[in-house]
């Protein structure tokens, strides 16, 4: 398995003890089951075969130091959800609200943002987020 960072985050997850590697976007997804993490930077690339990894960039192979994952503090922010995914799908309403504030009138049904210029004029009848 390769895995490759580009943009977006990526966060390699060791756990030692069952000879297990994840791949996440977030650290706080890895809490229960990796044990260290590795965080890469662009271009970075991770090789996985036989139970070792492999980290190269470009041209190299390189060595990356590990980094003890805090779970006892992720755990603790997760609150009363089993997961983070559940925490994430129950946050929604309030993060879209946070997002969307100043920026869109839903009352009035107006978009009010730069990042809308051009679509103000436009009559919506609802407005769906995915």
């Amino acid at each position: 398995m390769i895995g490759v960072k580009w943009g977006s985050p990526l966060i390699f997850g060791i756990n030692g003890d069952t000879h297990e590697f994840f791949f996440s976007s977030d650290a706080q997804a890895l809490a229960g089951y990796a044990k260290e993490v590795i965080h890469l930077l662009d271009g970075e690339l991770i090789h996985l075969h036989d139970g070792t990894y492999t980290i190269r960039t470009e041209h190299n192979v390189i060595k990356k130091p590990t980094q003890v994952l805090d779970i006892s503090a992720m755990e603790a922010s997760k609150g009363t959800y089993k997961h983070f995914m559940l925490k994430e799908i129950y946050e929604q309403p309030a993060i879209i609200n946070r997002i969307l504030r100043g920026r869109a009138d839903f009352a009035n049904r107006t978009l009010m943002a730069e990042a809308f210029h051009g679509m103000q004029d436009e009559h919506y009848e609802r407005i769906i987020l995915v």
